[in-house]
């Protein structure tokens, strides 16, 4: 038998994947690839035919459970199959015509438990015998109903029953007729129950359908009053005049934030109404923001309706980035995770914070009605928000702030993600994890010596807090205090040699001082305890490389991309040492792997993907492939226009090919974006002091 370790070894890649687990159970993502039930039916000749599709079993949610029961007594089987997705609960009805044949036997002990857990029925007959025992569980969470079915194939030739009861003993029961349930009690005779006649229905009779839903009924709007209200982003709009406007400039008073878009019938059809509706909104102290929600500039032909917002309504319109941060926000208001979609409004009250929600089609008296009777107490609120009276035994209701400063934080809004952790530590002063995420975004938006101080105080409290040793490490190695990160890095491995993060930041600082073979000894330290790392083996390759170990680096990246096919980095820079070691071929079939993996997952035009098109458009080129070459080299400028290597790349192929005209073109394109980049303007001034 394994044993566990004795010192608790915390894996980042395992936590990682738990995290991902819950964030797939909020947002309904499927773990089994949205693979359809099966079921299979018995021949009752050892063989099993699959009849998954005409049972209609073949649903395509996430089952986690099945259960047998005979839920109308009529004698058929029924089944409840349990979901982790919704319907989490479905009770399948068996309406197979005819009473079917089956001999339903229940257990009830005397001198052993009353539920007769541990006994077995067999029936004997017509040269087969058949068991069943009775158990306490059948399936994950879930038990079958106690029950036992047997089918009965041929009803003139009845198999004997006989049940050996937890206590060994062993009675036979004879012949028992197929046409009712059987209570057989230890110690006595079997007590007969008639099945409940069943319903006369075929399994391809349907109830009748029901009639669409007439369009405005779809077009009816959701409406949902905030238990707990939100802060309402603090990001930027523009409005027609090109001012910028962001939602605190509207505090004081309540806001109606409605969201258009132009290829919205719906929103279109209900503009006229809602700017009416703005004019009372403003005449009762409140403001009317109509946001659109469509990027760049309007289609030749389309209408700009935002030009029909007039005063007191003001018209917005989003940024890519501000549009992002609102479907963040939008996404985690509600226990199950959707993107935003319109028409939406949002009803903000005077402090900024959102109060309700108004999904679909909107009612401007509604909506004129809600801004007067905006709940003020957390009564109010709960007596609006839920559509039921009840005893609260918990003190409020609190949101997972730490989700939604994690989502605005993994999407480049630290600022916003500083700004919902510290109301989350409003309400948990003494919260290690809440003061963590808050130092990580006072970091990345600027304020590094308030997450000293807070790092500093967490470890004070809590001295075994890795994680926010390792920050402090990243911060003194950004700042250029390599001594001082690495004694951080290293108390953080003595006390987890695990942590592939600080093994990788310790790493590091010795990479950025020169000392490779020190950097390399570190990863071969770190493989020991995360062997299924792909960026340890990355990073190892990388460190051999500089220090001349060419082999044993091939080797690691290539074990990089075996543990991680999606590893891009590492499919680059196997690519390049292979290049600068004169194995193009190879270099070439590498890059082109990667770039296939890349495609594949969705990551074209990303940085990784553009420096993977210049090394594969290097490869090419060495391999006198030089017009492939240059097209990679296009794609690799269109991927990341601000990566500089593919422009003075392509630009030497155009002048080995007597194009210096347009490789003087390709380096002013860079020398455009990145003006003084140096050796662009050298490499101009030669093709300039070249020209006859």
């Amino acid at each position: 038998m394994s044993q566990s370790p004795r010192r608790e070894l915390r894996l980042q890649r395992y936590l990682d994947g738990w995290e991902i687990i819950n964030r797939m159970i909020r947002e309904d993502t499927s773990w089994g690839g949205r693979e359809r039930n099966c079921l299979h039916l018995s021949t009752g000749k050892g063989s099993f035919i699959d009849i998954s599709a005409a049972s209609g079993l073949d649903y395509l949610q996430d089952g986690r459970a099945l259960a047998r029961l005979d839920y109308d007594l009529d004698g058929r089987p029924d089944l409840a199959l349990r979901n982790r997705d919704g319907p989490q609960l479905r009770i399948l009805r068996n309406t197979w015509p005819g009473s079917g044949q089956a001999l339903w036997i229940r257990l009830e002990g005397r001198n052993c438990n009353r539920d007769a857990i541990g006994a077995r029925i067999s029936l004997s007959g017509n040269g087969s015998s058949r068991i069943k025992e009775v158990r306490a569980g059948a399936a994950f969470l879930s038990q079958s109903s106690r029950w036992s079915c047997f089918a009965i194939t041929d009803p003139e030739k009845l198999p004997t029953v006989s049940v050996r009861w937890p206590g060994g003993e062993t009675v036979e029961y004879g012949q028992l007729d197929p046409g009712g349930r059987w209570v057989i009690v230890e110690g006595d005779s079997p007590t007969r129950l008639p099945f409940r006649p069943p319903a006369q229905q075929l399994p391809a009779k349907r109830e009748k359908e029901q009639e669409p839903p007439a369009p405005e009924a779809e077009k009816a709007a959701l409406e949902t009053w905030l238990v707990s209200p939100m802060p309402a982003p603090e990001l930027p709009w523009t409005d027609l005049n090109g001012r910028q406007r962001s939602p605190g400039e509207f505090r004081g008073k309540p806001v109606l934030l409605q969201l258009f878009s132009r290829d919205c019938t719906v929103c279109v059809a209900g503009l006229e109404g809602m700017l009416k509706a703005g004019e009372e909104i403003h005449n009762r102290g409140g403001s009317h923001l109509v946001a659109s929600v469509d990027l760049g500039p309007i289609p030749s032909g389309r209408r700009n309706f935002l030009s029909r917002v007039e005063a007191p309504s003001i018209a917005l319109r989003f940024s890519e980035r501000t549009l992002a941060g609102w479907n963040i926000l939008f996404r985690h208001l509600f226990n199950h995770r959707r993107d935003l979609v319109v028409p939406t409004s949002f009803l903000i009250d005077e402090l900024g914070n959102i109060v309700k929600v108004y999904r679909g089609k909107t009612d401007p008296a509604k909506i004129l009605d809600d801004l007067v009777r905006i709940p003020r107490t957390d009564a109010d609120r709960t007596g609006k928000a839920l559509p039921f009276k009840g005893t609260y035994l918990f003190p409020g209701f609190r949101r997972d702030l730490l989700e939604l400063g994690n989502a605005y934080s993994d999407a480049g809004l630290p600022r916003l993600a500083r700004t919902v952790f510290k109301t989350a530590l409003d309400g948990q002063k003494d919260n290690a994890d809440s003061l963590f995420n808050y130092a990580i975004s006072s970091a990345r938006s600027g304020e590094v010596e308030e997450a000293r101080r807070i790092y500093l105080e967490i470890l004070q409290e809590n001295p075994g807090y890795d994680d926010a040793r390792n920050n402090l490490g990243i911060l003194d190695a950004r700042a250029g205090r390599l001594d001082t990160a690495r004694k951080y890095f290293s108390a953080v491995l003595q006390n987890n040699p695990a942590h592939t993060e600080a093994a990788l930041n310790l790493a590091n600082t010795w990479v950025q001082a020169g000392e490779f073979e020190t950097a390399a000894e570190v990863y071969r330290q770190a493989l020991q305890h995360d062997t299924g790392s792909a960026a340890l083996n990355r990073m190892l390759g990388l460190a051999l490389f500089r220090s001349g170990e060419v082999e044993e680096s091939i080797l690691a990246h290539e074990e990089a991309i075996r543990l991680d096919p999606l590893d891009l980095d590492a499919h680059r820079n196997l690519a390049i040492i292979l290049i600068s070691s004169g194995d193009h071929r190879r270099a070439a079939a590498i890059s082109e792997a990667g770039l296939s993996a890349g495609l594949k997952s969705g990551l074209e035009n990303s940085p990784v993907q553009a420096g993977l098109l210049n090394t594969h458009g290097m490869a090419l080129w060495k391999l006198g492939e030089k017009t492939r070459a240059e097209g990679e080299l296009k794609k690799a400028i269109a991927a990341d226009p601000g990566f500089d290597r593919p422009y003075l790349n392509l630009s030497r192929l155009l002048v080995e090919q007597g194009r210096a005209r347009e490789a003087t073109a390709v380096l002013g394109a860079l020398l455009q974006l990145v003006p003084g980049h140096q050796q662009a303007a050298e490499m101009l001034q030669q093709l300039e002091s070249s020209k006859p």
